[in-house]
């Protein structure tokens, strides 16, 4: 595991009832944190993840946090991915578990 996820770990979620322990969020994490830079083009402006209240989601964000670009949070209904100024240009969507069914609307 990255040792940033470790030393930055999140807390532990009770979600649903089931506990999410912090270091299985942070494990979760660094994972995607590693997928996602493989997956990065080479310069993007930002990235954005579908945020649903799900402790998946919750971990994205933090595999996200951890890049060197701005995250931009979208609202889980696609109809509000508007913005004014528009979103930039190289802005990859991140979709967690919780919400990979969005994706048909990217």
């Amino acid at each position: 595991m990255l040792a940033w996820a470790m030393a930055l770990a999140p807390a532990s979620i009770t979600f649903q009832g089931r506990e999410w322990s912090g270091e299985a969020l942070a494990t979760m994490a660094a994972g995607w944190h590693a997928r996602v830079r493989e997956r990065l083009p080479a310069e993007p402006e930002a990235v954005a993840l579908v945020a649903r209240s799900h402790p998946e989601t919750f971990a994205l964000l933090f595999a996200l946090s951890a890049l060197p670009v701005t995250v931009v949070l979208l609202h889980p209904e696609p109809a509000t991915w508007r913005s004014a100024p528009p979103f930039p240009a190289v802005m990859p969507v991140c979709l967690s578990p919780a919400t990979a069914e969005l994706a048909h609307a990217l």
